[in-house]
């Protein structure tokens, strides 16, 4: 990142070169770095980048995997954790999913929309809690650091989900056809497999849906009363 650094920060027009490629950083190297430092930059500047796109992002779906699993939604083992408190089994599901996307020889611009279509269109999930937060926490938002005007909240959190859906919307129309269906039909079965582990578990008389009813405690600490912190204040004095 120091090198890339080093050469965008000379950059400018290369004469004789028009649109995108006057402005070509590999070609903007070659004009007074060594050759061999030249590949490196090139060959490194890309791998580097999405060795840390790929740790990112690895981390944030395994740990889905996780919490899914912790919460029953998914297989017990998925919550599966080492010393490190990591949840391996989870990071190598993940890994493998990857692995095998790289190797099916799809597009990276479709691959893309792939994994960005859903979180667009399921935008709502995002954006309806803070719509609701602060009537349901009513104390953890005002101890909040930054305020912000109910109804400024809602609005932005209402343009916020129309803007994600029709971004959604228009990735989804921009697929493949054949891409479009195994997705579509992908979501399919996992809205399925949701009711059918919700009625294998219910056999067991286990409620797959508690977990999510109950406020986790860190939220109840953040939502006390006032007059309770200032009763303890006054009481220790």
């Amino acid at each position: 990142y120091i090198l890339i650094a080093y050469v965008t920060y000379g950059l400018g027009p290369i004469a004789g070169k028009e649109g995108i490629e006057a402005y070509n950083l590999g070609a903007l190297a070659a004009g007074f770095l060594p050759p061999w430092l030249v590949t490196f930059f090139i060959v490194a500047g890309a791998l580097f980048a999405t060795i840390t796109t790929l740790n990112g992002s690895l981390m944030i779906y395994s740990r889905l995997f996780y919490v899914s699993a912790r919460d029953r939604v998914w297989p017990a083992f998925f919550a599966k954790t080492n010393k490190y408190n990591v949840p391996y089994v989870a990071l190598w599901f993940c890994t493998g999913c990857s692995v095998i996307a790289i190797f099916s020889g799809i597009e990276i611009t479709q691959l893309l929309r792939v994994v960005s279509i859903p979180g667009l269109l399921l935008g709502i999930l995002f954006y309806y809690p803070p719509m609701v937060f602060a009537k349901k926490f009513p104390n953890a938002a005002k101890r909040s650091y930054i305020k912000i005007n109910p109804i400024v909240n809602k609005v932005l959190c209402i343009l916020s989900i129309l803007v994600s859906f029709a971004m959604g919307s228009r990735l989804l129309l921009s697929l493949n056809k054949g891409l479009a269906i195994a997705m579509v039909s992908f979501y399919a079965v996992g809205y399925v497999y949701y009711f059918i582990r919700r009625a294998w578990l219910a056999k067991k008389g286990i409620d797959m849906l508690s977990a999510g009813k109950s406020t986790p405690a860190v939220w109840e600490e953040r939502n006390r009363p006032f007059e309770e912190a200032a009763a303890t204040a006054e009481t220790a004095n």
